[in-house]
């Protein structure tokens, strides 16, 4: 049995459908639905379950309540996994995510992923979990066993990377201008969704007002996904902008001038982009 988070990536989705598992998925980030399910008859039957979340969901930006998520898991004897693609290099002390975020141990997250492509800027992905677990998968994960292995020249790319991420100037970098832009659109009388990590989506509801406000913003210099159904529900087709502790404080100031031109029709002068 596998329940997962409804809005968990389309990638996990299609992995969980083809697996012989029976798939069920819980209102996004709903404790009480998934407790809902987790008592269902399905799971008391002596099956073997699977609950999974993302720790920064790619499309909303917000996190998974895990610490709560942990202590209903482990009540119901589950298994949890938690995809960590969009926490993993930018949460945590050390960069760890948000598990490190959390300070939760392995026997609290059994099995955690995440990619070397976005934050640790190479390519490729993990998955960790016990020993008996990551032997498991080399013996019998097929779409491992028969894929080609990390060049050498990435898997070390990579490793240096894991290692420079470890120190945290770039991290409070990136929670400044977090910081900054929130506060900028604010200011401006925008309105973002909910989300204090580096995705910070602004809803547009219609899917061709959104692909038009990305066209103008790149003819301004501005680089900002217009993002739509059904890659998220409908009419909650948004921009989604993807800050990083590249982008300096100037870069914010002319995002926010493009959004206002943009969406408020404000002509005034915009900042250097």
């Amino acid at each position: 049995m596998i329940i997962a988070d409804k809005l968990m990536h389309a990638s996990f989705i299609e992995g969980a459908q083809a697996s012989n598992a029976k798939l069920s998925r819980f209102k996004h980030n709903s404790l009480e639905h998934l407790q809902i399910l987790l008592n269902s008859t399905d799971t008391q039957q002596g099956q073997n379950t699977l609950v999974a979340t993302e720790g920064v969901f790619s499309m909303d930006g917000d996190q998974a309540p895990l610490p709560e998520m942990v202590a209903i898991s482990k009540q119901a004897n589950a298994w949890l996994m938690v995809d960590d693609a969009h926490g993993f290099g930018t949460l945590g002390k050390h960069g760890r995510g948000v598990i490190e975020t959390h300070n939760l141990s392995q026997q609290q997250v059994p099995i955690v992923m995440a990619t070397f492509g976005k934050a640790i800027g190479t390519a490729g992905a993990f998955v960790a979990g016990s020993h008996d677990f990551i032997d498991y998968l080399i013996n019998f994960a097929s779409h491992y066993i028969y894929s080609t292995a990390m060049p050498a020249a990435q898997a070390y790319a990579t490793l240096m990377s894991l290692q420079a991420k470890q120190s945290a100037e770039r991290r409070t970098i990136l929670a400044e201008r977090i910081e900054q832009f929130k506060s900028l659109v604010n200011q401006a009388g925008l309105t973002l969704m909910p989300s204090n990590t580096a995705i910070q989506p602004l809803l547009i509801g219609d899917a061709q007002k959104a692909l038009a406000a990305s066209e103008k913003l790149k003819a301004l210099g501005l680089w900002v996904t217009a993002i739509r159904y059904p890659t998220v529900p409908k009419h909650t087709d948004r921009l989604r902008i993807t800050l990083t502790a590249g982008h300096e404080t100037r870069d914010i100031e002319a995002l926010v001038d493009g959004l206002q031109i943009v969406l408020l029709d404000k002509k005034e002068q915009m900042s250097d982009v």
